[in-house]
């Protein structure tokens, strides 16, 4: 029998099914460091993914956080009021020159989307070059690490040949009311290598407040749907690269409110140069219905690279300013300054990095600070990697980490890890032990995967 299933699961899966489950223990203990066994917890999910070729299905269930002193004397029944899932199918068909691809389930989306949604930039890192890739917007099934989304469905046509003059296209309906569609083209010319158009538009339904009054932050406006598109352009050469998005939002209070942003890279031997450019009008509402509040961004990360003896040397900074408004009915202007350096040293056994990061806001007139350094190492079949960082918070209070982590090669062990974290400040020092262990099998029919994590914190 157990031959003849593993036959027909051959037969069936075109790679092995992959299960995966982690388990969690959250412990406080007191003064003394016994455990307080009132607010001690666990917490479990598991995941399911299987490949049918053209066919994929994913499911995952997380079982939320249940008190250790609440196992005693429950039943399969009552976990069944804490779980929570999440699954998705993906579909795919090859018609001719153009495949199809139809998505549902809990999905998570990124691309134009997430532009509509967020558009401003957060402070480059300093030694990794910004992407340069546009497909309009990209949808994804959902992983057992990622939190519950709603349901949506995609659906996406795109041609295999660039000779096709179609461009892909896609729509995405959300069970909140957002509807998106997106066109997306990539070509050549003769004097420019790379060249790629997208354009996403959609609909988001937002109400602000239910109630007006004399004292409210924000202007009242009634629910409604409300319009908003995104266009974005990319002209890519071998040593320059630039990435141009414009997004016009439907405002509540008449007309329309647009935002502009634009990232470009220059390479130049071993140096290279990186700019991100945002603005964009008042009174915006994004497609996540927020007001972001930022009306200017501007940053630059120059890097260095190049080689050292055996291996490479990289240097990097980035800086720039953001310009918010406070949350206030009157707001009033401030700016966020971030500055990031980080130098790192990669040779064939072994790897040293180091990073410092700065932001300083003239609405507080207090700046926060975190410094860290990581080594590598590669000993036959595992990989040591141990790292310590310290931070200072506006409100000055101190935090340090010190972690190591120990990867396995070809091994039942997929990776140990061990992390302490303390707080020293105003309040009373707080403390956190975290270790975690991943376990990972595969056989010709099964990937299997696990994990199990313990917590140890200061109760409060």
């Amino acid at each position: 029998m157990a031959h003849l299933c593993a036959l027909l699961t051959a037969h069936l899966f075109s790679t092995p099914v992959e299960f995966n489950s982690s388990v969690g223990f959250t412990v406080p203990v007191d003064d003394d460091n016994r455990m307080v066994r009132d607010i001690s917890e666990i917490k479990w999910n598991c995941g399911l993914r299987l490949n049918l070729g053209s066919t994929m299905l994913a499911g995952n269930a997380r079982f939320g956080s249940t008190p250790l002193i609440e196992l005693r004397g429950n039943t399969p029944k009552d976990y069944l009021l804490i779980q929570e899932y999440s699954y998705g199918i993906w579909h795919s068909e090859n018609l001719g020159k153009v495949k199809v691809d139809v998505l549902a389930g809990n999905l998570k989306f990124s691309g134009g989307i997430s532009r509509l949604k967020t558009p401003s930039f957060t402070c480059p890192s300093p030694q990794r070059e910004s992407s340069f890739q546009i497909t309009g917007f990209t949808s994804s099934l959902p992983s057992s690490s990622s939190s519950k989304s709603i349901f949506s469905w995609t659906a996406a046509l795109i041609p295999k040949s660039p000779e096709i003059p179609l461009p892909a296209m896609q729509i995405a309906i959300l069970e909140s009311g957002e509807r998106y569609g997106s066109l997306y083209r990539k070509f050549t010319c003769h004097f420019i290598p790379e060249i790629s158009f997208s354009f996403t538009a959609g609909t988001f339904f937002h109400e602000y407040s239910k109630e007006s009054g004399w004292f409210q932050n924000e202007r009242y406006y009634n629910e409604s749907d409300f319009l908003s598109s995104e266009f974005s352009a990319l002209l890519a050469w071998r040593n320059f690269k630039t990435l141009t998005s414009i997004g016009i939002y439907e405002n509540p209070f008449g007309g329309t409110r647009q935002w502009l942003r634009n990232k470009s890279n220059l390479t130049a031997g071993f140096f290279s140069l990186g700019l991100l450019f945002f603005n964009a009008d008042e009174d915006i509402i994004t497609a996540s219905g927020n007001t972001p509040r930022i009306g200017q961004q501007i940053f630059l990360s120059p890097r260095f690279n190049f080689k050292a003896g055996k291996g490479i040397f990289s240097l990097g900074s980035s800086f720039g300013e953001t310009s918010r408004k406070t949350k206030k009915r009157m707001a009033s202007p401030y700016s966020q300054y971030d500055l990031k350096l980080g130098g790192s040293y990669t040779a064939m056994k072994y790897q040293l990095k180091g990073n410092y990061d700065y932001t300083y806001s003239t609405e507080t007139g207090k700046d926060k600070a975190s410094f860290g350094i990581d080594g590598g190492i590669i000993f036959m079949k595992v990989k040591s990697n141990t790292s310590f960082t310290t931070s200072i918070s506006e409100d000055k209070s101190r935090k340090y980490k010190l972690s190591e982590k120990i990867n396995f090669k070809k091994s039942f062990f997929e990776s140990l890890t061990a992390a302490w974290t303390w707080t020293e400040g105003k309040e009373k020092e707080k403390w956190n032990l975290d270790a975690s262990a991943n376990f990972s099998r595969k056989t010709k029919y099964f990937l299997m995967k696990g994990k199990i994590s313990f917590s140890f914190r200061k109760a409060s």
